[in-house]
């Protein structure tokens, strides 16, 4: 199935994928899924091999789960989907065993797209180097082998620069499309500088110091710092850094380091509120937090301001892109050449005033919605993010932030992040049958909630299986996750008392009691 040219518009986009041959790792995900979907029923590509463990079978199985009969039909019926069996964990071929297939691919494919990705928060990053940041490293060499390569794209996150969050005092930090170093002393307190003048030779330099301490030691220094969110986003940054250090081919002509925020469910297509479980970090925080077996929870944020300002939900931004639209984006800037780091977020027109994302206390009272009526919903409290985190960054402390205390403090922050690239594409490169085709933003704020109200089903159905799917997301659910993610419970009973969970993160049950976060 492919759309209806207009034989009197010359479209750019389209004519750009005519004939294309693409190759998608991770191609049966979230993003993948809605990306896969776009290609094959608006453009005339001619292939997309997608790489998944397990091949046809897999491929299929997964996508017959969260897509509806029709879907499935449309794309088995355009024979445009070739599954491929490999794994980007494997350093050889990237698990690619097939001669005659690595052959076909080497000598027809132009595009490549790494969504690879493994989301678990709470892996140690001992374990994220392995399943995150090797696979980026052999699908980039894999890459290097294709002669006729023109994209090569790695999904990074809007959030591997979560550290600069901790190291100015404004409110919301801002964040330009650039790959910013991890050393303090390269910024300001007052307002982070785009680090312009720092020579890729330096930022080379630094990734493959800190890759190093990571074989022999398991962490590094940037990240033992504490100011990263989590180790996954921290990897994220490490990854882009290591890329343009060893893969220089790709960083001048080819890369371009995709940077969603975080990904939500889709807004039109392939259908309103398509979602994968786990894979939208806002509804798996918000829907477990709200559904604790607590009264209340509070969060760090730097939105404490005046009583007289209103409640701090009223101040953190929350930046949610729908998957179609960041799919839009991420077609659309492949098309026409971008390179470099490139924002996919919320507020895309949010050149625009008012800001069109929604506030945090906006989902949560939405969220509240949905908890069943037995269950008494939680209330929401806040605490200075400075005066609980700061310390570990600005003084000699030992203190170290646990995983999940790291992760919660995604929901208190506020980040502006810079979007010109996209912005200039769709003001001075997109045709208006291109903008109608690959819509960028939702059409404003009532839009968005609209949509969030249409997720109560799902949000149901996360609250249902709440804490399973905390522990699925952020990793829980192995051997000995909860001591390694969550710290020490010998507090449980003293804040248990007054019905409020400490500070900046959630509960998981664990036996009969509950076992909370800790600074250890």
């Amino acid at each position: 199935m492919t759309v209806a040219r207009l034989s009197s518009t010359s479209s750019p986009i389209l004519d750009y994928y005519d004939g294309r041959t693409l190759l998608v790792v991770g191609g049966s995900g979230f993003l993948g899924t809605a990306i896969c979907w776009k290609l094959v029923t608006c453009t005339n590509v001619k292939q997309i091999y997608v790489l998944v463990r397990g091949g046809e079978d897999r491929l299929w199985k997964k996508w017959t789960s969260y897509l509806q009969d029709s879907q499935i039909t449309t794309l088995r019926d355009s024979n445009l989907i070739t599954p491929v069996d490999g794994d980007a964990c494997n350093s050889k071929e990237i698990g690619i065993t097939s001669a005659d297939l690595l052959t076909t691919l080497r000598s027809t494919v132009s595009i490549i797209v790494n969504l690879a990705h493994n989301p678990r928060l709470l892996s140690t990053l001992s374990e994220i180097r392995s399943t995150n940041i090797d696979p980026a490293l052999y699908v980039a060499s894999f890459a290097l082998g294709f002669p006729h390569l023109s994209r090569f794209v790695y999904a990074s996150s809007a959030y591997a620069n979560s550290h600069l969050h901790l190291l100015h005092d404004g409110l919301a930090t801002n964040i330009h499309e650039v790959v910013y170093p991890t050393e303090p002393q390269e910024y300001s307190r007052a307002a982070p500088a785009t680090p312009s003048t720092l020579t890729a030779e330096h930022l080379a330099r630094t990734a493959e110091a800190e890759y190093a301490a990571l074989f022999t030691t398991g962490t590094t220094p940037p990240y033992s710092a504490g100011v990263f969110f989590s180790a996954s986003t921290y990897a994220k940054h490490l990854t882009e850094r290591l890329l343009l250090s060893r893969y220089p081919p790709l960083g001048l002509s080819h890369l371009m380091i995709f940077r969603p925020s975080c990904i939500g469910p889709a807004l039109r297509e392939p259908y309103p509120t398509f979602e994968i479980l786990g894979s939208t970090p806002v509804t798996t925080l918000i829907s477990t937090a709200i559904s604790a077996p607590t009264d209340a929870l509070l969060l760090p944020t730097r939105s404490t301001t005046n009583a007289s300002d209103g409640p701090a939900g009223l101040h953190t931004l929350i930046d949610e892109i729908p998957v179609d639209l960041c799919a839009n984006q991420l077609i659309a800037h492949i098309a026409h050449g971008t390179t470099g780091p490139v924002h996919a977020i919320a507020n895309v027109g949010a050149l625009e005033e008012p800001d069109p994302r929604l506030h945090l206390g906006e989902y949560w009272d939405e969220y509240a919605n949905c908890v069943p009526y037995v269950q008494r919903p939680v209330d929401l409290g806040w605490l200075d993010i400075d005066a609980v985190l700061r310390n570990v960054l600005r003084s000699e402390s030992e203190l170290q932030l646990t995983p999940v205390v790291r992760m919660y403090a995604h929901l208190g922050s506020t980040f502006t992040f810079a979007n010109g690239k996209t912005g200039k594409l769709w003001e001075e490169g997109m045709q208006e049958v291109e903008q109608d085709l690959f819509p960028f933003w939702a059409i404003g704020r009532d839009e968005i909630l609209c949509a969030l109200r249409l997720r109560r089903k799902r949000t149901r159905q996360a609250i249902a299986t709440g804490f399973k799917e905390l522990e699925m997301f952020v990793g829980l659910d192995g051997p000995n996750g909860v001591e390694k993610g969550l710290g020490s419970g010998d507090a449980v009973t003293e804040y248990r008392k007054g019905g409020v969970l400490l500070p900046i993160a959630t509960s998981v049950p664990v036996g009969e009691g509950i076992v909370l976060p800790t600074l250890a």
